[in-house]
């Protein structure tokens, strides 16, 4: 009796085992499939429910073969290496609806102003392409107050210009695009606010754009809401060369292009030649009614004003020059020297409280 209860235990205990084994292998099957997409993080609940009852398993054969002698930790299925499935011991940026994670992003720009877009709840999104041979990275950043201007800074190393775009979206919603170009004016030679145009034809004509490029163009321009302005922001070098300085925008600066209306108002810093409110249009300011209102309002508040006169013959691939001469949008440009955050700031308070139109 005590033989064959013996033999049935130990009958028992081997049935048990073999069903922790393949309880186990069955676990270690499900690991090794390889991911299909990366996107696929969280799982389903029909999955997590599958996943309970497997767990539950796991477990009632882990207390039996802990009866019959057997090691639990031999059960165990090995935690799956992150490397195996294309990843890392690092954690992956988080993403919220196709939003990057504002934490983990390094680009210096937006590092800097890390606080002030976690505090707005801002939705970062990052465009990767390759045109005309050239690695373009633009970034498209929106705020909680969807409805607004769109705040376009083309060039990386205008870290003034990017900073006033993070207060614009946070003061006054819309959307802003910035290009990536590693903290520089140009990539690879190719400026950064000389490459909006689509057309093979028109960027033989322009000297400084190498190749059309749609997909830059359609970065900048499709995240714009109907009725909404498009205001540049940009800063520049002292002064400019026929002065003495090294910039190249300047109220002081004679053209038949940009045409400078000089604000005998101005004070303190708004006085400075680089801090200027720039608006472009097709027709010069004596045939324009509304230019030439915006002009003398402007100029009355205290504010240098430049009239930038776009036509085909003179296109030169600027966002100015694509915006006007393709009847998308009213455009705007708020040019400070370099550094000055604070004049720039308040230029566009000045003209948010004008309602550019």
């Amino acid at each position: 009796m005590v033989r064959n209860g013996l033999s049935a235990l130990a009958l028992a205990g081997l049935a048990v085992g073999v069903a922790a084994c393949s309880s186990t292998m069955n676990s270690r099957d499900i690991l090794g499939q390889p991911e299909t997409s990366i996107a696929a993080v969280e799982t389903p609940r029909s999955a997590r429910d599958g996943g309970s009852a497997a767990r539950n398993s796991n477990q009632q054969a882990q207390v039996a073969a802990a009866a019959t002698g057997l090691s639990s930790s031999a059960d165990q299925p090995p935690r799956p290496d992150p490397a195996r499935f294309g990843g890392s011991s690092r954690p992956a940026a988080k993403q919220r609806d196709g939003c990057l994670d504002i934490a983990s992003i390094r680009e210096r720009d937006i590092a800097r102003n890390r606080a002030a877009l976690t505090r707005m709840d801002a939705c970062i999104k990052l465009a990767k392409f390759t045109e005309g041979g050239l690695p373009w990275q633009i970034y498209t950043i929106t705020g909680p107050k969807k409805r607004g201007p769109l705040w376009a800074v083309p060039h990386d190393n205008e870290d003034v210009a990017f900073d006033t775009g993070v207060y614009a979206l946070a003061q006054y919603g819309g959307v802003m695009v910035a290009t990536e170009a590693g903290e520089k004016r140009s990539l690879r030679g190719q400026d950064a606010n000389r490459n909006f145009n689509k057309s093979i034809a028109i960027a033989r004509k322009c000297r400084l754009q190498k190749a059309p490029a749609p997909r830059y163009t359609d970065a900048y321009i499709k995240p714009l809401q109907s009725g909404q302005p498009i205001i540049a922001l940009h800063s520049n070098a002292n002064g400019y060369s026929g002065n003495g300085g090294s910039g190249t925008i300047s109220i002081r600066r004679k053209s038949s292009i940009m045409r400078a209306f000089a604000s005998r108002r101005a004070k303190g810093a708004l006085a400075d030649e680089d801090n200027i409110l720039l608006v472009a249009a097709r027709r010069p300011v004596e045939s324009d009614r509304r230019l030439r209102k915006l002009v003398n309002d402007f100029n009355n508040k205290g504010v240098h004003v430049i009239a930038e006169l776009v036509t085909p013959g003179k296109n030169d691939c600027s966002l100015s020059n694509y915006v006007v001469l393709n009847g998308i949008a009213k455009y705007y440009n708020i040019e400070v020297q370099d550094g000055k955050g604070a004049v720039q700031r308040d230029l566009l308070r000045k003209l948010m409280a004008y309602g550019p139109r």
